[in-house]
């Protein structure tokens, strides 16, 4: 399988340093995991709901270049995936509005003769859904009121937008109110 996608991490294309994303394997919804409790002398169980467990991803890259480059391109990889590193913002070009924070955990899987050309990268999300992109800005003037502005949210959670107010003149505002809800469709 062949894919014309690339993946950004913490701001670095990884195209750009000699390896070509092929796959990327991330289940659909991690696994859920009941929340349950057995008491003594009672029958059945008391179920305290469902919740979500971490999700795994898995990144294969196909090192470009000759013999002599590949060690030195799995060498870059590994120091941009290493788990000291924290959490890693991955973006991909097929889906540039989500970021995914995910950490390297488990152990790489590659030829150490460079004779396949393939190496893949575990992670895990421990937050296991992506962020919407924080790229997107709006911009109005308020010119009266008690005005209602809509601010636009591209994710699939309602999240709280991040706002930041500044007055642009001499004049001090007063009796100032923000009040952020949301309003469920369907």
């Amino acid at each position: 399988m062949s894919y014309d996608i690339d993946v950004k991490v913490n701001g670095q294309w990884i195209s750009e340093l000699g390896a070509v994303l092929v796959g990327r394997t991330l289940p659909t919804l991690p696994e859920a995991e009941e929340n349950i409790v057995k008491l003594a002398g009672r029958d059945g169980e008391l179920d305290f709901g469902t919740t979500y467990a971490t999700r795994p991803l898995e990144l294969s890259f196909y090192i470009m270049g000759d013999r002599s480059e590949y060690h030195g391109i799995v060498n870059r990889l590994a120091n941009i995936f290493h788990a000291k590193r924290g959490d890693l913002e991955l973006i991909f070009s097929d889906i540039p509005k989500k970021r995914y924070m995910a950490q390297y955990r488990g152990s790489v899987d590659y030829d150490q003769s460079s004779v396949n050309h393939q190496v893949n990268f575990p992670f895990k999300m421990y937050d296991p859904f992506p962020e919407s992109s924080t790229e997107f800005v709006f911009e109005t003037t308020i010119t009266q009121g008690s005005e209602v502005i809509n601010i636009p949210s591209s994710g699939d959670i309602p999240t709280p937008p991040k706002m930041v107010l500044t007055n642009t003149g001499s004049t001090t505002i007063q009796k100032f109110k923000i009040q952020n809800e949301y309003l469920l469709e369907g």
